[in-house]
């Protein structure tokens, strides 16, 4: 492996085919269900933290439990944290006693980690931290500091040295203790390539696992990129993959037992086709508790994700990127081979559909459709073309997205044509579709897009003078009623959150209420209407007060004919 900075089709071949893995977050954070950072956030000692360490027993832990549950998900790959910040190493390690194997569970978790994914056909990827809490010199000087503090080496060159040939000889264990691995997951990597000796430190790898694929947090590109929480607004001719967690998108350890902190499966589904629709890979991460078993909450997400997988895997295994980018309705992939044989005579696009409609209007495709069926069923579903516009007559089904497979002759063109009603005469306005009208007197935007293909979410609403705005098309005038689809978890009272929306001269107003769980978005239908007649407007929406608070995380704007 040339440094990593080139990427061989054959070795990234199966990565990029897989397009879906588990994450797993475990170690002695877990007794303490506060995330993975709780020994610097909670300012614990090293001392106190190995009596944690003490009574991490992982009593449930079953690595063949886990490998199945993955596998039964639809995940080709897992990635387990060997050791994160804490210090704290799941093999048995030579380099320090304060190990799995010889504290808490008394076990190389790593060792049957890796051959559960083995022998249930898993590919292996073992995740690594540079930073080491518990390592004397770093518990000394930085255990409890902030990230710029450790953004610098140790003073004394002799300290740096030792922990440098520390942190060398643990990546050195894991590369040589338990045969070929697949991924290998840097994180933590506050200093510099050289301060680490990343290079140095690649190359040997790259002697020892010529075949294993290395993420972009070494200090040097790596063989794919590793965004982190918020997915790309493009995709990349990279190889890519986003790390996101499972519960209430903010901790990568199990929380509590609230349902509440969990996100729902639609949510993640979403994650998982829009990630394909941009050519990656996503990485979700599952916190198992304390004692080694997934809670019920995280179960019940994995089931919903499986059944969807094993009706919809086609259009997800193998998979590149759509032609439509994000649309209202949904995203899409494509593929010129279906089922290991060319498709006959051009490409399948599948078109991911989040919001469904008895007919639903596709518009923008300049090639002709030879053919179109739903995965879910197989059935065929019926459709018209006129021009770009081509029109679905969708079954209703229980799983969502809806994944409709099209036959094209040739690589198909897509011209998309912006915001239009649909067929129905509703109008729908995502957040992915919105113009951001916000800045700090320094330039910087204040709102930030999440995007999405369930429609994005606008976050970080905390100003009065931020707004967004939609331009859109109305062939079919009238009167039309207005909703925003939006989350709004925190218990504030909603009377100090209150927004205006208006368009061709109207404005009505509304404030905007608790929503319940994370993750979850609810529609607020508002009181009143606008009349709009035929051509294009534009719609904006802002805050009027914001006292205290957050405004909400905004999803769409929806305007229904009145009938």
């Amino acid at each position: 492996m040339t440094d990593t900075l080139t990427q061989p089709t054959d070795r990234l071949q199966w990565f990029r085919e897989a397009r879906f893995g588990m994450f797993i977050h475990w170690g002695v954070y877990s007794l303490l269900r506060n995330g993975e950072w709780a020994m610097n956030a909670d300012s614990i000692s090293v001392k106190d933290y190995l009596e944690l360490a003490r009574q991490f027993r992982a009593e449930q832990f079953d690595a063949d439990a886990w490998a199945r549950t993955a596998k039964r998900a639809g995940m080709k790959y897992m990635v387990l944290t060997t050791k994160h910040h804490d210090g704290f190493c799941l093999w048995d390690t030579k380099t320090t006693g304060f190990n799995a194997a010889k504290i808490g569970p008394r076990r190389d978790v790593v060792r049957e980690f890796v051959d559960a994914c083995r022998r249930h056909g898993l590919r292996v990827g073992l995740y690594w931290s540079w930073v080491d809490w518990n390592y004397p010199d770093w518990a000394k000087e930085f255990i409890w500091s902030d990230l710029n503090q450790w953004r610098r080496p140790f003073a004394d060159p002799a300290k740096h040295e030792r922990m440098v040939k520390y942190l060398h000889a643990q990546v050195r264990e894991l590369m040589t203790h338990y045969g070929p691995i697949d991924v290998f997951w840097f994180d933590g990597g506050f200093l510099t390539a050289e301060q680490y000796r990343s290079r140095e430190l690649l190359a040997e790898m790259g002697r020892l696992q010529p075949q294993m694929l290395i993420n972009d947090r070494g200090g040097v590109p790596g063989d794919f990129g590793n965004p982190e929480g918020l997915m790309p607004t493009e995709g990349s001719a990279r190889a890519w993959e986003l790390c996101q967690c499972s519960a209430a998108f903010t901790t990568w350890t199990v929380p509590f037992d609230d349902l509440a902190l969990f996100a729902p499966s639609s949510e993640l589904l979403g994650l998982l086709s829009d990630a394909v629709a941009l050519g990656g890979n996503l990485l979700l991460n599952f916190g198992p508790q304390a004692d080694g078993a997934f809670a019920a909450p995280s179960l019940e997400q994995l089931q919903v994700i499986g059944a969807w997988m094993r009706k919809n895997k086609e259009a997800i295994y193998g998979a590149q990127a759509g032609p439509t980018g994000r649309q209202e309705w949904g995203v899409s992939s494509q593929k010129s081979e279906v089922r290991g044989q060319k498709s006959e005579g051009g490409v399948t696009v599948y078109l991911h559909v989040f919001r469904p409609a008895e007919k639903l209007a596709v518009r923008g495709f300049a090639s002709r459709v030879r053919s179109a069926r739903l995965l879910e069923t197989g059935r065929a579903v019926r459709f018209s073309q006129k021009g770009a516009n081509l029109v679905l007559a969708l079954p209703s089904t229980r799983m969502l997205p809806q994944v409709v497979a099209l036959e094209f002759d040739e690589t198909p063109r897509f011209e998309p044509e912006g915001i239009r009603q649909r067929l129905d005469g509703s109008a729908i306005l995502t957040a992915n579709q919105a113009a951001l009208r916000t800045a700090h007197a320094d330039g910087k935007p204040a709102l930030f897009l999440s995007p999405d293909a369930l429609g994005g979410r606008i976050m970080g609403w905390k100003r009065v003078e931020d707004y967004v705005e939609w331009t859109f098309r109305v062939d079919r005038p009238g009167r039309f009623r207005p909703s925003f689809e939006f989350n709004q978890p925190e218990s504030l009272n909603c009377y100090g959150r209150r927004l205006e929306m208006a368009v061709a001269g109207q404005a009505v107003r509304a404030s905007v209420p608790l929503s319940g769980r994370h993750g979850q978005y609810a529609r607020y239908p508002m009181a009143g209407a606008f009349r709009l007649a035929r051509g294009t407007h534009t719609l904006t929406l802002k805050p009027t007060v914001l006292d205290p608070g957050i405004l909400m995380n905004l999803r769409a704007v929806i305007l229904e004919p009145e009938s």
